[in-house]
């Protein structure tokens, strides 16, 4: 009993700079995240009516159903802003914990990856927004055609659109994820074009899985998933 105790010890005491380390690095994104939550929810009534206003909300009726929505709203928008504040960080620290284990050609690939990072993830989160923007315009005019009011629930679409920017900043992250693959010799172009088949199927399986609302939107999140696939296959020969 005193032995295993004293391995138990050993071991802990050896790998504690290791889970000290990780600690710091998790609360440094924790602390982040909660700066970005923070932010959403004390400044979520200037937020929510910037983003009424990008939208064309003529001849729709904006209705809310109850007292306790705009609550509800300016979670929401905390924990997106929480990922935004976040998820920066968070790659900043995976890419120096990686450090050790890779050679230096492969860290110089994985920090040059870093600021595309960033960028494709602000690029999905407008193309989420855009495509919330174009399916209201369609379907508000699509109910003016059929003489049908249009009442939606201001928390319902809101939610929707918070959470479409936010997956599809994840999303816009496919590049990235495949480059590195192949960058480690863990996925080869060749074996991205022979499985290319397999490869969209699992891609619209996933987009399938995803919440979304109606075929369009479905459409549209396929499409990118399919043209940064074959980007990625395109710049990484």
């Amino acid at each position: 009993m005193l032995s295993e105790e004293k391995r138990l010890a050993e071991f802990v005491d050896h790998y504690r700079p290791f889970l000290v380390e990780i600690r710091r690095r998790i609360g440094q994104v924790g602390a982040a995240f909660a700066g970005g939550f923070v932010i959403g929810v004390a400044f979520h009534r200037k937020i929510i009516v910037s983003l009424i206003a990008v939208f064309n909300f003529e001849n729709v009726n904006v209705v809310v159903t109850s007292p306790y929505q705009f609550v509800n709203l300016a979670i929401n928008l905390g924990l997106f802003l929480g990922i935004v504040f976040a998820f920066p960080l968070l790659i900043f620290h995976l890419i120096t914990f990686v450090r050790p284990a890779v050679t230096q050609r492969e860290f110089k690939t994985i920090k040059q990856l870093f600021p595309l990072s960033i960028l494709l993830f602000m690029i999905g989160s407008a193309f989420g927004v855009w495509m919330e923007q174009v399916i209201v315009s369609l379907y508000a005019r699509t109910s003016l055609e059929y003489s049908v009011s249009n009442i939606w629930d201001i928390q319902a679409f809101l939610s929707q659109m918070i959470f479409m920017a936010a997956i599809m900043g994840i999303i816009f992250q496919l590049p990235i994820i495949l480059t590195t693959l192949i960058k480690a010799n863990l996925v080869s172009i060749e074996l991205l074009v022979a499985k290319r088949r397999v490869f969209y199927l699992f891609l619209i399986v996933f987009a399938i899985l995803l919440p979304s609302t109606d075929i369009l939107s479905l459409m549209l999140i396929i499409s990118p998933l399919l043209l940064l696939f074959e980007g990625t296959i395109f710049l990484n020969r």
